[in-house]
């Protein structure tokens, strides 16, 4: 019998909030950035270890709710290997998916991040989902 995608996502999210991957601070970041959503308190400290413009190393520490906390720990899996300018690129798409759907999915395999669709619904959760990626957008903006 066909699983329901919508129990699939939900196990998905929940999976990566209850367990969540590179869930740790980074010793030495090359970058380390911190960002809260005021309007639901949500706050994630992001730490980036670059070396020769590839990201070897992503992890972040955050007291956020299950959607943010999912969003994140899909995140560190995602982007590490990645040139910084492919994360970037990745993670403005990601946000404009999420947003008005400007972009499309990052990634091929885009099932883990496809279980934040039904976030769509909710306006006012769609930051939750989008500040570890904005987290990482501005810690890979180049330096002044």
């Amino acid at each position: 019998m066909p699983q329901d995608p919508q129990d699939l996502y939900k196990r998905i999210l929940m999976q990566h909030s209850r367990e969540p991957r590179n869930k740790r601070a980074i010793n030495q970041p090359t970058r380390k950035i911190f960002l809260a959503n005021a309007l639901c308190g949500d706050e994630i400290s992001m730490y980036l270890k670059i070396d020769d413009n590839q990201l070897k190393d992503v992890a972040f520490e955050a007291q956020c709710c299950a959607i943010c906390m999912a969003s994140a720990s899909m995140l560190t899996e995602k982007v590490v290997g990645m040139t910084t300018d492919a994360a970037r690129e990745a993670a403005s798409e990601f946000i404009g998916w999420m947003n008005d759907g400007s972009a499309n999915l990052p990634f091929e395999d885009g099932e883990d991040l496809g279980a934040l669709s039904g976030v769509k619904a909710f306006a006012g959760r769609i930051r939750c989902a989008t500040l570890p990626w904005e987290a990482l957008s501005e810690a890979l903006k180049p330096s002044s």
